[in-house]
């Protein structure tokens, strides 16, 4: 992947990638981020909280605007979209 696929598509090839590495059990979670390279690569976590910074850890380290981290749940949903510690809201 020599470049970032439109938002639809690489939708689809993060589901793809995250089922691709096998079953998850119920109440797990796996990431998948975009790397820098092109490439996807997939962590599981049996917590929410700890996916979902890893996702915002991923998305902070990232360079452009894509949507490069996504947290799916055990039936594959997603459950957290990965965002940058820069581009949050002030609370």
């Amino acid at each position: 992947m020599d470049h970032v696929p439109e938002p639809d598509r690489l939708e689809q090839l993060m589901l793809q990638q995250a089922s691709a590495v096998g079953a998850l059990a119920p109440g797990g979670y796996r990431v998948v981020v975009l790397e820098g390279d092109g490439r996807l690569s997939t962590r599981d976590f049996e917590a929410l909280t700890r996916a979902a910074e890893y996702a915002d850890d991923a998305a902070s380290e990232a360079e452009g605007n894509a949507p490069l981290a996504r947290v799916f749940d055990h039936a594959l949903r997603i459950v957290h979209e990965g965002r940058a510690f820069w581009a949050r809201a002030p609370r």
